[in-house]
């Protein structure tokens, strides 16, 4: 009885184990599948250089896998647009400047979607958790404008370096985080003296005031 009992109990327990297993093989397979529904399955990085003549997986939120995807959409000859600007109106990045008058009465950019536009805006959403002055640059229009704007001007930026990188076979060169900022801070206090030599003021520094 007791013998009987023991070989009921081990293989009842060996069929646990054994179902156990085929639904961790399953699971690894759901993840495996799910992780690589977005990503190559192979480095393409290499294949990238040899085509394009530069590694644009070095720009920020560019990856092997959405290199491929914006480069599958415009292809590889970048003259199709004579400058970076008429790539990202192309893009529906760039904004919509309605003017009258001289008088600017918006700037919102075009609904309609373009496929690489999206994959760019993709990318933007990817930099915002970085420490480059790109994600900097997100933050800084996300606080003015919201997150959709920074997205936007984000992924602009993204294409900018995109379509230069392509264009003239250059290496991404990017800006350190503090030499953004003290640029940034340069060209808004440029802007405050202009402004301020218009109202006919003078601008003094903190400290000299007494």
């Amino acid at each position: 009885m007791y013998e009987q009992i023991k070989t009921h109990a081990a293989t009842k327990a060996q069929t646990i184990k054994n179902d156990f297993n085929v639904m961790e093989a399953k699971e690894q397979k759901k993840a495996k599948a799910k992780s690589n529904k977005n990503n190559l399955s192979f480095d393409a990085t290499e294949m990238l250089i040899q085509i394009t003549g530069t590694d644009l997986t070095e720009i920020f939120g560019i990856t092997d896998t959405n290199a491929m995807e914006i480069i599958s959409e415009i292809g590889l000859d970048m003259n199709e647009w004579p400058t970076a600007k008429n790539f990202t109106a192309w893009l529906n990045l760039a904004p919509n400047n309605k003017v009258s008058g001289g008088k600017l009465l918006s700037s919102r950019t075009q609904k309609k979607k373009n496929k690489a536009g999206q994959i760019f805006k993709m990318a933007a959403f990817s930099v915002q958790r970085s420490k480059n002055w790109l994600a900097i640059f997100y933050h800084r229009i996300k606080s003015k404008c919201g997150p959709q704007k920074a997205i936007t001007a984000t992924a602009r930026k993204i294409a900018v370096i995109f379509y230069k990188l392509m264009k003239n076979k250059i290496a991404f060169n990017p800006l350190s985080a503090d030499i953004y900022m003290q640029t940034f801070k340069e060209q808004q206090l440029k802007k405050l003296k202009k402004q301020a030599n218009k109202l006919g003021l003078i601008l003094i520094p903190n400290g000299i005031v007494t």
